[in-house]
């Protein structure tokens, strides 16, 4: 096991916990040594996943720990609201309708709904792709804080200048647009638009992206660009009344 894969079940092993452990016990649980033991506990404090509750009380979760939870609550709670919107936009449309979110420079995501037809666009779950690239990363890139963009511009695109003007000036027409379409950015003969979902606050929680193989496009685009648009706006509604 590598020093990293310690750390995470030395993590694991505190956050499911039922209550506080104690250093020794720790070791125990994740059978390491008590020094290193020590060792990891410290790292962790010092990062905030877990915190020192005292000799005789032990470790717990920490700060970044509760954030994740709560994340991990609102991504749920986002994704049971998206579910119905999306499996009717995948039936209404016959084709493949994604739940997408940004984290750090990628887009992941969240969950899929695939077409019941033979030849159709098949985005797995838990699949990320940069955040620069395709109608579903641009769909969130455009929404979110300019400093945002320009951390994923400098990372991904730092060394070229021309694309990143490119990529602001497309960014800006997807704001005023409210949605992102592409055609072949990611995988080769793919057609996808994607619109933001919002929670009260305007905050941006995700997009929803209907990827098309682009021969079934033809005379359909200006529809089902409007009917994606008509998704996420009703999620985001859902998201408003609760």
């Amino acid at each position: 096991m590598s020093g990293a894969e310690r750390v995470l079940d030395v993590l694991a092993t505190v956050a499911t916990a039922k209550e506080p452990l104690s250093a020794k016990r720790v070791s125990e649980l994740a059978g390491i040594p008590l020094s290193s033991a020590y060792r990891h506990l410290t790292s962790l404090k010092e990062s905030g996943f877990i915190v020192d509750l005292g000799r005789d009380i032990g470790y717990g979760p920490g700060p970044v720990c509760m954030r994740i939870a709560q994340n991990f609550d609102r991504t749920s709670h986002v994704l049971a609201l998206a579910l119905p919107e999306m499996q009717r936009l995948s039936l209404r449309t016959q084709e493949s309708v994604g739940l997408m979110k940004a984290l750090g420079t990628d887009v992941y995501c969240v969950e899929m709904i695939e077409s019941p037809l033979s030849l159709r666009c098949s985005y797995s779950k838990g699949r990320s792709q940069p955040l620069s690239r395709g109608a579903s990363a641009k769909a969130l890139l455009a929404f979110l804080p300019q400093s945002v963009q320009d951390e994923v511009c400098d990372r991904l695109l730092g060394g070229n200048p021309d694309e990143r003007s490119a990529l602001l000036r497309e960014l800006k027409a997807i704001r005023a647009n409210g949605y992102a379409e592409s055609e072949g950015e990611v995988d080769p003969g793919v057609w996808g638009a994607s619109a933001p979902i919002f929670s009260p606050g305007e905050r941006l929680e995700g997009s929803i992206s209907l990827m098309i193989p682009s021969t079934r496009v033809a005379n359909r685009r200006d529809e089902l660009v409007q009917q994606t648009i008509e998704a996420a706006k009703a999620i985001s509604l859902c998201l408003h009344q609760v």
